[in-house]
């Protein structure tokens, strides 16, 4: 397949699915504006050729886009730029305040260190595979 800037930018050695990588270089093209609101993109076949990458891989990216809003599938005429992305996606994990007491229920302070630590960890790991950032805020009820 021909090389291109756009394909010399992705990795087939990251632990990143390619058409995650693929996504994520048409997410900065939106963010830039290199692709603008109403925009069509180009078709599959062309992006196919342009990424270096199979055709399944330049769908599953434009899927991914579409799940974020950022383009969107229109009949009789290709797909569509729809949005810019404020490039922060949040990631949301929650439990009720008596499923927290429970699990916490007689921990010790080693415990408690242990699962910042893992925490911190994940956190790093998501940052560098993913470009995802995570706050995690800790607070400790004594009673």
């Amino acid at each position: 397949m021909k090389s291109t800037v756009a394909s010399a930018q992705l990795s087939r050695t990251s632990p990143m699915p390619l058409y995650h990588q693929v996504a994520g270089l048409m997410r900065v093209w939106i963010k830039d504006g290199k692709w603008q609101n109403g925009d069509i993109i180009p078709s599959y076949d062309h992006l196919k050729r342009q990424f270096g990458v199979a055709r399944v891989t330049v769908r599953d990216a434009v899927k991914l886009l579409q799940v974020e809003r950022l383009l969107s599938p229109k009949r009789g005429i290709g797909t569509v730029v729809i949005g810019k992305n404020n490039h922060q996606r949040l990631l949301k994990l929650g439990a009720g305040m008596s499923d927290l007491l429970k699990m916490y229920e007689g921990d010790t302070p080693e415990l408690w260190m242990r699962l910042k630590m893992a925490v911190g960890s994940l956190s790093s790991r998501l940052f560098m595979v993913c470009r995802v950032t995570i706050r995690v805020s800790f607070k400790r009820m004594i009673t």
